[in-house]
């Protein structure tokens, strides 16, 4: 390279060839130091390179531009778009669905018979699952943190721990599972990440999740027989993944490394919102293409699907109920399928409850130890959640707030 520029100066050839293309890697390498510095992806300029001339000066003033980037050549993340409400008749049905379900579970119970349930329960067993459930939830932490790498190598399990927590308790008292956008907030925040690109990685989350339930379903029938209530479970949970699905391979990135702005700056009107709100949640399933990634994530899954599984064994054992560990297996599986439901209220408030009893009287389980163990498994996965996110949000309320998270608009 250097022989070739002492022949040109010799020569006294003056011309442009090859410069537009050193401008443009001179772009990507400063580009890419920042996305070292940031610890985060980052998209390409959206402007093109300048025109260089032929004169020395020039070329000078190119390269110091492309040398000192602008604050303003950081692409603007797009403001989210709005949910698209669900039918007024599809919410009313599932919530008349919901009524009479819990109208079932509640007839006919022995409410002494329930009092006692709770008075002989073993508190320890109670502690050993809840231990056990903070682990699980810690592993499906490390689910969505395998495919958020793509993005940053910065973001910490522990990080990721602490959003999942913050959007569990926010889905405690908020409908239709809105404390995901919470846990979207919450890792943006600390890690400087696009929140639509965040979005994507919990879409993928929640396929990686199906994966688990979908093999755990797979295995229902060497176990026992799939009981008839649970079929159309299995074929909602079914449709809802395989529509996921192909919206992830329809969105996915076309290329590892792909740019995700190309070409001149367009005016700032819907549709360019609407473009630049659809390439921030491509490059948020970066992650389709990393097949380490996703390899991690779903052994992840499969990690906490198992611990869950402990999760309600030992949540029996409190009730003095020594049933096979194909009986916890059924109530998990009831229970995820439970919630695959068009209105989704806070805390899945009912789901929980109807589909973990339908299992347990699967096993001859008395209806009211069923509700009694149904309560306890549900408060198993809000109090100790409530607690932890409410330590986690009164630390950062107390905490400085860092440089990366204070310039974020």
């Amino acid at each position: 390279m250097f022989r070739d520029f002492v022949e040109r100066v010799r020569r006294g050839d003056s011309s442009c060839e090859a410069l537009d293309e050193a401008v443009s890697v001179a772009r990507l390498v400063t580009r890419a130091y920042e996305s070292s510095d940031d610890g985060r992806a980052l998209l390409l300029a959206a402007r093109t390179p300048a025109v260089v001339g032929r004169a020395l000066s020039a070329v000078e003033a190119a390269v110091s531009k492309v040398a000192e980037v602008e604050e303003s050549e950081t692409p603007v993340e797009p403001a989210a778009a709005a949910p698209r409400r669900q039918p007024w008749t599809v919410r009313i049905a599932a919530l008349v669905l919901l009524i009479l379900a819990g109208a079932w579970a509640m007839h006919g119970v022995d409410w002494r018979a329930l009092g006692n349930a709770f008075n002989h329960a073993n508190l320890l067993w109670i502690l050993v699952a809840a231990l056990v459930n903070g682990v699980a939830i810690y592993a499906m932490a490390g689910r969505w943190l395998a495919l958020v790498r793509p993005l940053s190598r910065s973001v910490s399990w522990l990080e990721a721990f602490k959003a999942m927590m913050v959007g569990f308790a926010v889905s405690t008292v908020v409908p239709a599972r809105a404390g995901e956008l919470a846990r979207a907030e919450w890792l943006s925040r600390r890690s400087g990440l696009p929140r639509v690109s965040l979005l994507g990685t919990i879409m993928l989350d929640h396929l990686v999740n199906g994966v688990g339930m979908f093999a755990g379903i797979a295995a229902m029938p060497l176990l026992f027989e799939i009981p008839h209530w649970l079929r159309p479970g299995i074929i909602l949970a079914a449709v809802v993944f395989g529509a996921a699905t192909l919206a992830v391979l329809f969105l996915r990135p076309q290329r590892a490394g792909a740019s995700a702005t190309t070409g001149a700056e367009t005016p700032v009107n819907v549709r360019s919102l609407v473009g630049r709100f659809v390439e921030h949640a491509r490059s948020g399933l970066a992650a389709v293409r990393d097949r380490r990634a996703l390899g991690l994530s779903l052994l992840a899954s499969f990690a906490a699907w198992g611990l869950e599984i402990y999760v309600i064994l030992f949540a029996m054992r409190a009730f003095g109920l020594h049933l096979p560990l194909a009986a916890s297996f059924l109530m998990l599986m009831a229970v995820n399928l439970a919630l695959v439901v068009p209105f989704a209220p806070p805390a899945n408030l009912g789901t929980l409850e109807v589909g973990a009893m339908f299992a347990l009287m699967e096993f001859g389980v008395p209806k009211e130890q069923a509700l009694a163990l149904a309560l306890t498994y549900h408060a198993l996965q809000i109090v100790p959640i409530g607690i932890a996110s409410t330590l986690f949000g009164g630390l950062a309320v107390l905490s400085p707030v860092s440089a990366r998270e204070s310039s974020r608009p």
